[in-house]
């Protein structure tokens, strides 16, 4: 067994990377050799399925928008445990990352988000006169239609998907 960080990492109980380097290069543990110098399987099966082992996401790569619709943040939420008496059952919001501007579109069923994302978009481009240019969301079933993704490469609006999971990422919407 090649005694690196990924072996190291797992019998650590699947801790960040960095709190690894951190553990050998301020010599926290006594024993801990490193022998193969290579970079860390970035792709771990335990810790994907436990959604554990990431490190904080630094201030410094926050990105905020210089201007409407540059990013528009998006998460459908639901189902509700008692449907509306008009049979709602789910809402969706968009969000603009520039002035937090935000709508609800209550849903039926979670197919309807595509049709509330191009009624949000009809509404930025004809009341601010500013298109979509990206689009952000928790990669759910929802947003990952071929129609969906058609419809957002034909205008031009850059893709952006967080983790599934990972709510975090996804936390303006």
């Amino acid at each position: 067994c090649p005694m690196d960080t990924t072996l190291w990492h797992r019998r650590f109980a699947h801790r960040n990377h960095a709190d690894i380097q951190k553990v050998i290069r301020d010599n926290i543990v006594t024993g801990l050799v490193i022998r193969k110098n290579s970079r860390p399987d970035p792709i771990c099966l335990p810790c994907l399925a436990g959604g554990q082992c990431h490190a904080p996401i630094p201030r410094t790569a926050v990105f905020h928008a210089t201007e409407p619709g540059e990013l528009v943040h998006s998460d459908v939420h639901g189902p509700l445990q008692v449907q509306t008496p008009d049979g709602y059952r789910y809402w969706v919001t968009f969000i603009d990352d520039y002035s937090r501007y935000w709508v609800v579109y209550m849903l039926k069923s979670k197919d309807q988000v595509f049709d509330a994302f191009k009624q949000f978009q009809a509404y930025l481009e004809t009341q601010l006169g500013k298109k979509v240019k990206s689009f952000r969301n928790d990669k759910g079933g929802e947003y990952v239609s071929n129609a969906f993704k058609s419809h957002l490469t034909a205008c031009g609006i850059q893709l952006q998907q967080t983790l599934r999971a990972e709510p975090h990422q996804n936390g303006v919407a």
